[in-house]
């Protein structure tokens, strides 16, 4: 039986991939750290870290994960409680779905916690 992934290391891996792979590709610094009991995001400007804005999401939400595409990256933040999937254009920090441009959340499975983005950034 396999073990779930402790909050401590999620919200570690959250941060992670919030603030360093920007940075790492030459985008602003900022972290993208989910509010479960606020059912908002708060984004964080590493440099200072200051809360540079706070935006409202889907019921809790829990992981994080950043598409990095050509010329934009995107922030996936999973709504455990509201079983979907919020996509937010980091340039701009506007509310967004690359996918199906006219859906803003992203209706998915169960309870979801974690997510990931494969290296190429197809998936």
């Amino acid at each position: 039986m396999r073990k779930k992934p402790r909050l401590s290391i999620c919200l570690c891996l959250s941060v992670l991939f919030g603030a360093g792979l920007p940075s790492l590709l030459g985008a602003a610094p900022f972290a993208y750290i989910p509010n479960s009991g606020g059912n908002t995001v708060s984004i964080i400007d590493t440099a200072t870290n200051d809360v540079v804005k706070t935006m409202a999401v889907g019921r809790t939400p829990y992981g994080v994960a950043l598409l990095v595409k050509t010329s934009e990256t995107f922030s996936f933040i999973t709504n455990f409680g509201s079983n979907t999937v919020t996509v937010i254009r980091t340039s701009n920090d506007v509310l967004s779905n690359p996918i199906f441009e006219k859906v803003r959340d992203i209706t998915v499975g169960r309870f979801p916690y974690g997510i990931a983005v494969d290296p190429v950034g197809t998936f």
